[in-house]
């Protein structure tokens, strides 16, 4: 597999610039950025509404979710959450 496939996943606290940093290094190297928590706010709505609904239980199950679906893809930037 050429490094062209491989993704590059960003990490660390919240506020740190990981989505800025990752949209700007998604441009650079023709990869598709991907902010995990914007994923799951498309699918499943406001992260504050996710825990108003089922706590950081079923926030956790949604973030893994997301991980495993940027996980099966490849050519990506990813930003992981705060």
């Amino acid at each position: 597999m050429g490094t062209d496939r491989i993704n590059i996943v960003l990490t660390g606290f919240m506020g740190t610039g990981k989505s800025i940093i990752g949209r700007q290094l998604a441009d650079r190297t023709g990869r598709t950025f991907v902010d995990l928590d914007e994923e799951i706010i498309k699918i499943h709505g406001p992260i504050a509404g996710i825990f108003e609904e089922g706590g950081e239980d079923l926030f956790r199950r949604l973030e893994r979710e997301a991980v495993n679906n940027a996980a099966a893809r490849r050519n990506l930037v990813v930003a992981t959450g705060g």
